[in-house]
């Protein structure tokens, strides 16, 4: 398999030339997890992926509960379909606990007051949903310590609990809820299935890709990694590129609808989601860009970053300044407004 080959199959099976799903929980599902720390570009990194979705049916989505936004992997901000949240929290968070537990003794937090702080989070969130803000109001009142990151982590031990998850939007803040009143218990898998899985959906929506990458994207142990691998079994097909074996569900290569520039949102599924991305830019480019390029908006063509983008409010308007690292031709000039009136269409609402 060829690079170009590999990048093809990669931005048809993440959803971005190929789209097949209408719905953004259904989206999600497919996908895992879609990365989430800027809210409103998670929203267009969802949408984009969608054959047609505006700004405000993925806020629907994550209002209604059946998108999650939440720490579930490695750890960092995801949004995940609520029928995953339970097995995928179950699976992945006593790694991240572990990753949890150097800072900890450096914020002086005790398990002594993670108990308590459970106990908190509970009565405070019974029948009700409420901000970080209100939150660390009340906690503020009950005499715990929320200078730094401290509230931060006495808010994840929540979320790696299954006990808090989020609510709907209240204004421009984001809520938290009580995840028993927002998501009804579910039986829960064994870790083989589970472990299963999540490599299930990793590798059809972000295959091909190494197993060094599911590993880092998953943030399992290399010993869970591997076995979830193997539990694929005949399952999954391997090819090699650039002497590396990568493996993906043995789906046809597709051309494109029509040849089109992607504005990707920040942290982005296609860009962040392999701890090899060697293929999405050159090391000239890299050297072209401003800071790392794959953490900030992208401009992709034909599968590789070919400068960023930023979105900026203009007389009450949203508008794109956009930085390529070469000169583009005429047709991607043409190419580029496109794209732009895209992302514009899905913030009308």
């Amino acid at each position: 398999m060829t690079v170009k080959q590999l990048l093809t199959l990669r931005l048809q099976n993440q959803q971005l030339t190929q789209q097949k799903i209408e719905d953004p929980a259904e989206l999600v599902a497919w996908m895992g997890v879609v990365q989430a720390q800027d809210y409103a570009m998670s929203k267009w990194a969802v949408g984009q992926r969608l054959q047609k979705a505006t700004d405000g049916l993925v806020e629907v989505a994550i209002n209604s509960g059946a998108l999650l936004r939440t720490h579930v992997l490695r750890p960092t901000w995801h949004l995940v379909h609520c029928n995953d949240i339970r097995w995928m929290l179950k699976l992945t968070a006593p790694q991240i606990l572990k990753q949890m537990s150097y800072y900890d003794r450096q914020l002086g937090i005790t398990p002594k007051e993670v108990s308590r702080a459970l106990s908190l989070f509970a009565k405070s969130l019974a029948g009700q949903q409420l901000t970080r803000p209100e939150l660390q109001a009340i906690f503020t009142k009950a005499k715990f310590n929320c200078e730094s990151m401290r509230f931060g982590h006495l808010l994840m031990y929540a979320e790696m609990n299954a006990l808090i998850c989020s609510g709907t939007r209240k204004g421009k803040h984001n809520s938290y809820a009580l995840l028993d009143e927002v998501v009804a218990p579910l039986p829960l898998s064994d870790k083989n299935d589970s472990l299963l899985l999540l490599a299930q959906k990793y590798f059809q929506s972000h295959g091909p890709a190494t197993i060094k990458d599911f590993i880092w994207w998953s943030g399992l142990s290399a010993a869970d990694g591997n076995e979830a691998v193997r539990l694929l079994g005949d399952t999954i097909v391997s090819d090699t590129v650039d002497g590396q074996v990568h493996l993906f569900f043995d789906t046809a290569i597709k051309s494109a609808r029509k040849k089109a520039i992607l504005l990707l949102p920040n942290y982005d599924e296609y860009t962040v989601a392999y701890a090899d991305r060697s293929a999405l830019l050159s090391a000239e480019e890299t050297k072209i860009s401003r800071g790392n390029p794959l953490f900030n908006n992208a401009v992709v063509i034909d599968g590789t970053v070919a400068g960023t983008w930023k979105r900026i409010i203009k007389n009450k308007q949203v508008v794109m300044d956009v930085d390529m690292f070469k000169p583009v031709t005429d047709s991607q000039v043409k190419m580029l407004e496109q794209a732009k009136a895209r992302y514009q269409a899905f913030l009308a609402e």
